[in-house]
């Protein structure tokens, strides 16, 4: 079987806040017992003085049908406010996913869309959290006991 796999991108850009993120991804069947879920992982860092690392997550998910971002906080995922119910999501079809992090107010504010491949939008989410700093971290893919594919990874200075 599968098991949770985060692959992060090791270049020279840390800097994880006035960022876009994209990709696009496929849920693949699978074999049988397969969960069908992928997504950006950003600001993956490991605190000072810390053990574990811990990160954020914009997620595709076909079980729940939702669109979500979570948090990481290096021992479990947390689900956060920023939740979309989808009616429609579709195994072996290519979805895009796009990621803008910006200073805020309230600390940071995670902006998170959702679009078919053709380019139409099926959900728009958003998170400002104080939990956010220090912006200095990782990017990459996500998939807990999946067999998703990810096309591409881009990254945006906004």
């Amino acid at each position: 079987a599968y098991a949770r796999n985060v692959m992060l991108w090791y270049g020279s850009d840390i800097q994880t806040t006035h960022r876009n993120y994209k990709t696009a991804i496929k849920l693949r069947r699978g074999l049988s017992g397969t969960l069908h879920n992928g997504g950006l992982v950003f600001n993956y860092r490991t605190p000072v003085g810390g053990v574990t690392s811990i990160w954020y997550l914009a997620e595709i998910d076909y079980e729940s049908q939702q669109f979500r971002i979570q948090f990481f906080n290096g021992i479990s995922l947390s689900v956060t406010t920023a939740v979309a119910s989808l009616t429609n999501l579709q195994l072996e079809t290519w979805y895009r996913v796009a990621i803008t992090v910006k200073p805020s107010a309230g600390g940071t504010t995670i902006v998170a869309g959702l679009d078919t491949d053709s380019g139409e939008t099926i959900a728009i989410i958003s998170l400002t959290t104080s939990q956010y700093a220090p912006s200095i971290g990782r990017v990459g893919f996500h998939a807990n006991r999946s067999e998703t594919r990810f096309s591409y990874l881009g990254i945006f200075e906004v």
